[in-house]
């Protein structure tokens, strides 16, 4: 039996999941038994269930589930959304690696293996289940999140931003460091990216049942605001930068003008038909493009003392190193399932 060297945690935050919580807990518990039985160098050893001030009974399936020594419990005195019960979760973990999915089983524990096989292959520190199709059967929620997310991801030069979702697989300690510098305006999955850019994605059907079921979600068009804004907030000053470079720009122009128009005062006055208005708008141009130059790099400014605020790290130090025993093992799986 091949010793166990990597420790996996699973992070899940509960909000209304009395419907599913004991399938998740069964879903995982399939994995976890399979790889144990296949003498996999990988373990799942805890389950993280992190209480987001759920109302609708959760919270006594999760005292139930609380019993198995590998289920972890965590309760927050109130809701505080998904994004800080993941925190919280995540926090608490101890693997080696750590997957993030949600209550609803349209994450599937199934993907696990795969997710796991795929990060390691490139010595990724972050992995994305990106999904093949619409995930919550509602034009509003599938539309409205694709377009802002392909929006910021332009704007932002941060093409990660269109894989952001809730399925995650990371480093662990990698994680945990962006946890720990998480505040309450900080969009986590920004805060990730803070401390590595190897980031993979791994195509996966995804459904959320609550639409196709209840036609109920935990989000609001209040919610999606939120994170969005702070997903804004977040970012660096990339777009800022790009606003301040248009106001140079037309400063710029606005001189070249000038000069042209002074020469034609000079050489040719009788060209000039209309006294006044063009000093005018030159003068509106000048000092508008001034302004902006001047709000651009306040912004930066304002920008650079909100990501510090926000925590994010000079250098971030990661062990890649046991990387390779774990891509060995896949090869070994991958080519004798070729075989059989």
């Amino acid at each position: 039996m091949s010793a166990i060297n990597f420790y996996i945690s699973v992070v899940v935050p509960v909000y209304a999941g009395k419907a599913y919580l004991d399938r998740l807990t069964d879903a995982v518990e399939a994995v976890r038994k399979q790889w144990d039985e296949r003498a996999y160098p990988m373990r799942i050893t805890e389950l993280i269930f992190v209480d987001d001030g759920s109302s609708d009974g959760s919270e006594d399936v999760l005292r139930r589930l609380d019993a198995h020594d590998w289920v972890k419990v965590i309760t927050l005195s109130r809701n505080y959304g998904q994004h800080a019960a993941t925190i919280a979760g995540i926090s608490y973990s101890t693997g080696d690696w750590v997957f993030t999915i949600d209550e609803d089983l349209q994450h599937k524990p199934e993907m696990f293996f795969g997710m796991l096989q795929e990060c390691v292959r490139d010595s990724s520190d972050i992995l994305y289940a990106k999904p093949k199709a619409w995930v919550h059967k509602s034009v509003f929620r599938d539309v409205s999140s694709r377009s802002v997310k392909w929006l910021l991801a332009r704007l932002s030069n941060n093409p990660n931003i269109r894989n952001f979702n809730s399925f995650r697989l990371m480093r662990g300690n990698i994680a945990r460091t962006a946890a720990a510098i998480s505040s309450h305006e900080s969009f986590f999955d920004i805060v990730l990216g803070w401390h590595s850019t190897r980031v993979a994605t791994l195509e996966h059907h995804m459904e959320d049942e609550r639409y196709t079921q209840e036609n109920v979600s935990g989000y609001n068009f209040r919610k999606l605001l939120s994170h969005s804004r702070k997903l804004v907030m977040t970012s660096d000053a990339r777009l800022l930068r790009g606003f301040g470079l248009l106001a140079l720009i037309l400063f710029l122009f606005c001189i070249v003008f000038g000069l042209l128009v002074l020469v034609q005062k000079v050489v040719f006055p009788a060209s000039i038909t209309v006294q006044g208005w063009t000093s005018l708008m030159l003068v509106t141009l000048m000092t508008g493009s001034v302004l902006s130059i001047i709000l651009s790099v306040i912004s930066e400014y304002l920008s650079n003392l909100v990501q510090h605020m926000n925590g994010k790290p000079s250098f971030t130090i990661v062990d890649r190193s046991r990387d390779a025993e774990l891509r060995a093992f896949f090869e070994d799986h991958t080519a004798t399932q070729r075989t059989d």
